[in-house]
């Protein structure tokens, strides 16, 4: 019999496949860094406070305490077109590597919104 190596992956109680606490507070700090780009874009009420809910959930289904989290997001990007890839990016990863449909949904809501009230093509 073959064994394969143990994966790095595990369940948290709460039911999510997580590859380890690293890659929880790392998408957690890009999230926080979305919310204030959006807060620098100037984003309409509803895409702002989307990323909000999707924060605030996120951090919760995946037992994020404030001390978690870093204590100032020092990263915000500018363009539109950037913060849409890193949308797009970052929900890719929530949804494949951390198994969270509902952060993925969210983040899609987001980029959905921001191309809307943009009036850019998706």
């Amino acid at each position: 019999m073959v064994q394969r190596p143990s994966s790095t992956k595990s369940i948290t109680p709460n039911g999510h496949s997580s590859k380890s606490q690293s890659d929880v507070k790392g998408v957690s700090f890009l999230l926080l860094s979305i919310q204030a780009s959006l807060q620098q874009l100037g984003a309409d009420k509803l895409c702002s406070t989307i990323m909000e809910e999707c924060v605030a959930s996120f951090q919760k289904r995946h037992n994020l305490t404030d001390g978690d989290l870093p204590e100032r997001i020092v990263w915000k990007e500018s363009s539109l077109e950037a913060l849409l890839r890193l949308l797009d990016y970052l929900r890719a990863e929530v949804k494949e590597q951390l198994n969270d449909q509902a952060c993925a949904q969210q983040l899609s809501l987001c980029v959905d919104q921001l191309t809307k009230s943009h009036q850019l093509s998706p």
